[in-house]
């Protein structure tokens, strides 16, 4: 910005505020982690029957320096934090004939949560919950084998708890506060199906079906707000409530088929389509207090807002061939052939866009993210 310095009085060890380019400024930290685990399989075969059990462990310690604080302060060094994950994962599967089997999958994971929702900020002091990350799945299956026609179907659910979240940002009385929200349970379940038809030895159709339902399975009452820039001070609670309310980030209903075609040997084309629904805007979280602005005529928490759901068409095409002992794969993709525009990613009542309209779950108040045009992608690779 043309400047010669700024200044900057995070650090309270420096002789000088005046930071020039090179400097460190804002925050200074380096943090450790320490990890072993243990991973053993057990399986189990006769006749059409095949199980397994998969069972592993691990033991995780976290530490953090912040090199701003005083070398006397607590919350300058953590010191250390350990954690214990498990998984206990198992199977069975059950040959109805050469073609076709069915299957049954369990599973059980106690998972150390990421570094950063173990940290209280960005100082060098935990977090006063650091319960690990409960998921427990269920999945049933059935497969169909045959040199013309092959097809995967399969039907899970899926339920997370303590899902650590990032921290609300939020104003108490004019003043800046934030909150962490301890953890949320979300719910997922869903039907999956994929296929390949060979129409011919050198043309084939692939497709795929998801349908799925995933969605908040929990609230919270009394989260502290606590002021942002002295965390020791609190300054009111609040209720978070999001049981019912779409999970964000991925397309809930997808269709999708493609059609390969080998004209020669080593020449391949292939053209892609894909349709996205019921893709829902990510959830923002102090929206979702429980007053009247949040909640619909049967005192349910509103949705976040649904992306419009739109359609894609890709083309991909191939070369390989072989001159001497050099190998040649020659590539050329083309992205949203159609150059459609549509929206891919989205955030519900999102309070950092230029809009009069807050907190009213629609578009007017959510921030988006545009799809990518028409685009290319040629490459060429050499192997010898």
């Amino acid at each position: 910005l043309g400047g010669d310095y700024c200044v900057d009085n995070y650090n309270v060890n420096q002789d000088t505020a005046v930071k020039k380019v090179g400097d460190k400024i804002y925050f200074y930290d380096d943090a450790w982690v320490k990890w072993g685990g243990l991973f053993g399989q057990l399986e189990y075969k006769t006749g059409n029957l095949s199980s397994f059990i998969n069972l592993s462990g691990a033991r995780t310690g976290f530490l953090k320096e912040d090199y701003f604080k005083d070398p006397n302060d607590p919350v300058r060094k953590s010191g250390w934090l350990w954690k214990t994950s498990y998984t206990v994962k198992g199977g069975v599967n059950y040959n109805l004939s050469e073609r076709s089997n069915v299957f049954v999958n369990l599973g059980y994971l106690s998972k150390t949560r990421a570094s950063k929702y173990l940290y209280d900020g960005y100082d060098a002091k935990f977090r006063e919950k650091t319960d690990n990350e409960l998921v427990k799945a269920l999945e049933l299956g059935y497969t169909y084998s045959h040199s013309v026609f092959s097809a995967n179907i399969n039907a899970y659910y899926t339920k997370w708890e303590d899902k650590p979240m990032n921290d609300i940002y939020t104003k108490v009385d004019g003043e800046d506060a934030v909150g962490q929200i301890p953890g949320i349970d979300q719910l997922h379940k869903g039907i999956e199906m994929d296929f390949i038809y060979k129409i011919t030895h050198n043309l084939n159709f692939q497709g795929i079906v998801s349908l799925g339902d995933w969605k908040y399975d929990s609230k919270v009452n009394g989260v502290i707000l606590r002021d942002r820039n002295n965390r020791d001070v609190e300054l009111g609670t609040m209720d978070f409530d999001a049981k019912g309310v779409h999970v964000g980030d991925a397309a809930q209903t997808q269709f999708g088929g493609s059609v390969r075609y080998e004209p020669i040997k080593g020449l391949y084309l292939n053209m892609k389509y894909s349709y996205n629904d019921r893709y829902y805007a990510d959830m923002e979280p102090s929206s979702l207090t429980g007053g009247p602005n949040a909640v619909d005529e049967n005192g349910d928490p509103l949705d976040s807002w649904k992306i419009p759901s739109y359609d894609l068409v890709d083309f991909n095409a191939g070369y390989y061939f072989k001159v001497d002992k050099f190998k040649f794969n020659l590539r050329l993709s083309v992205f949203n052939v159609l150059d459609k525009e549509y929206i891919s990613d989205a955030r519900n009542n999102d309070a950092y866009i230029y809009s009069t309209a807050l907190n009213t779950f629609d578009a007017n108040a959510a921030s988006v993210f545009m799809g990518l045009g028409r685009r290319y992608n040629v490459s060429l690779k050499v192997s010898f």
